[in-house]
């Protein structure tokens, strides 16, 4: 079942600030974790880290919140609201669709098609509407553009969107943690300083320059000492 944009601007209204922020963190870590390396991403390497980031935000941050359940199988991973919406964290193309692959779940989703596929058991009459939550990349694929909630219709189309409204500090998330391994994301490297280490003179050799040094001031002496007696002779 297909809601309309003003139930979904009444119904998702204390949930936005919180998408906002899971997509935002995502980046965020993005670019902290893997600055180093993100010259090497290709696009499609560069949307699936940060989709793993959303996950990762999206448990921490929705956690709790009144009817959000999680579901995931590993592969795929879900948020469902008060059984009237299915969200999925999504990359978005400039003109709001995103890539699938051609499975029967994805295709079941941009189609609104109604079911168990997604392993959400639902009592009531209406079926669950599906939406994307996800961002849009500036032209130079260096930050986000925009946040969106979409409702897709079909594969090369929407029923309707809207932007979501991001932080004071475009692009910096308001909350942020970072990744440790035990949550399984990647620590930044520690920068250690390396002191010079102080090398003592090596005094083994000072000595015996010092003792040839004076060995000949000693024969110089010597030398000297003798032709004055030679002249003394022969006078």
């Amino acid at each position: 079942m297909v809601r309309s944009l003003q139930h979904a601007r009444v119904a998702l209204a204390f949930i936005e600030p919180k998408l906002a922020e899971v997509v935002e963190c995502a980046w965020h870590d993005y670019e902290m974790q893997y600055r180093q390396v993100r010259h090497i991403h290709r696009l499609g390497a560069q949307a699936t880290v940060i989709h793993s980031l959303m996950v990762h935000h999206a448990r921490r941050v929705l956690a709790g919140l009144p009817g959000v359940t999680f579901r995931d199988d590993g592969q795929l991973f879900i948020v469902s609201i008060r059984d009237e919406w299915v969200i999925k964290l999504r990359k978005f193309s400039a003109g709001l669709l995103v890539a699938n692959n051609a499975t029967q779940y994805a295709l079941d989703f941009v189609e609104q098609a109604p079911g168990s596929v997604y392993q959400i058991e639902l009592f009531s009459l209406d079926p669950p509407t599906h939406v994307h939550v996800g961002y849009r990349l500036n032209k130079t694929k260096t930050g986000i553009r925009s946040i969106h909630v979409v409702c897709p219709n079909g594969a090369d189309g929407n029923y309707w969107d809207y932007e979501l409204e991001r932080s004071a500090a475009a692009g910096t998330p308001q909350v942020s943690r970072p990744l440790s391994p035990a949550a399984g994301g990647i620590a930044p490297a520690s920068k250690r300083r390396v002191s010079p280490r102080q090398i003592p003179p090596d005094r083994s050799r000072v000595r015996p320059v010092a003792e040839k040094e004076a060995r000949a001031k000693e024969q110089k002496e010597e030398q000297a000492g003798d032709s004055n007696e030679g002249d003394a002779r022969t006078s």
